[in-house]
């Protein structure tokens, strides 16, 4: 009897991982995401959230995505400068001094630290131009986790689309 307690304790502990497993992996799943001409692939873990002070506002157990979609025609000149331009001025208008930086795939970036309730929070913040905006795309988590929670990051803002665009960017 005490054999057969064992083994079923042993199945039972056995069926429980697999579906712990299964679940992680369902949830891990890629879904995209679509908000005023821009889409972005991140997980099934994520679930969309209003905040007022942007296009869009994604979140997970482990990190936040915010994009803010700001269009040419609200400031004259907008739309003839770059990536770059942008992101300095992004980095500038938010009172910081950070160095900005282009990534492989083409989009400029930079990432800051900040503070709040306590918490101390990293971000990887991308600017794109699409055809008629730019989009400052920041992607945050607990400072601990950033270097880890890093390349999933840069993933997702690889994965960023435009509508209207010709090329991926």
């Amino acid at each position: 009897m005490k054999k057969i307690l064992q083994r079923l304790s042993v199945l039972l502990l056995a069926a429980f991982m697999a579906v712990c497993c299964f679940s992680c992996a369902f949830l891990k799943q890629p879904k995209t995401f679509s908000k005023a001409g821009a889409s972005i692939t991140l997980t099934e873990s994520f679930v969309e959230k209003e905040l007022v002070s942007q296009t869009a506002y994604f979140e997970s157990a482990n990190m936040i995505v915010t994009m803010l979609k700001e269009e040419f025609s609200m400031m004259p000149g907008l739309g003839s400068i770059t990536e770059e331009e942008y992101a300095r001025l992004a980095i500038q208008i938010n009172g910081m001094d950070v160095p900005y930086a282009t990534s492989e795939d083409g989009y400029a970036y930079f990432e800051f630290q900040k503070t709040v309730s306590g918490n101390d929070y990293s971000y990887y913040a991308t600017c794109f131009k699409a055809n008629d905006a730019f989009w400052l795309i920041q992607f945050g988590c607990f400072t601990k986790n950033y270097e880890k929670m890093k390349p999933e990051m840069q993933k997702y803002a690889k994965s960023v689309v435009f509508e209207g665009d010709s090329d991926v960017v």
